[in-house]
Order: structure tokens, then C-alpha cells, then sequence
């Protein structure tokens, strides 16, 4: 599975399977130093290796900060 932060440029090179999401370039994993983001990407996608039968692409329900990480503040 190709991890990708822009589907039009993953679709062109065609891989077997993509989990895509709004990211920034040079940081498909999640951004440096924080490890929650990077593992909630890698979870889900993880999570759908499982399910994924067929060829395609699917964008992740990751958002890059929760609601909650919102109103904190937080990072």
C-alpha cells in the first residue's frame, strides 16, 4: 500500500492499492515530533490492509487535529 498526501500524483503512477489524506509533501507519515498523528495515520492504514481486496484508492479519515487537540490547543 502507498501512503500519499496527494491522490492525483499516486493515481498517476497507478500502485496496487492507496491510502491518501490532506497532508503536507515530505511528511506522509504525520509531521516530525508528533508521534499521535503518525500513528493514528499508520493505524488506520494498517487497519485497512485487512479489507483492502481490491485494487483502489481511499482516503484516510485522519484528520490533522482532532477536535479536542483543536480547543486545547494542542499540537
Amino acid at each position: 500500500m502507498l501512503l500519499s498526501v496527494d491522490p492525483k500524483i499516486s493515481d498517476s503512477v497507478r500502485p496496487p492499492r492507496t491510502a491518501y489524506y490532506v497532508g503536507e509533501f515530505g511528511s506522509v507519515a504525520g509531521k516530525a515530533n508528533w508521534p499521535e498523528f503518525q500513528r493514528r495515520i499508520l493505524d488506520e492504514s494498517l487497519r485497512w490492509l485487512e479489507t483492502f481486496d481490491q485494487p483502489g484508492s481511499r482516503k484516510l479519515a485522519v484528520a490533522i487535529e482532532s477536535l479536542v487537540e483543536a480547543a486545547r490547543g494542542e499540537r
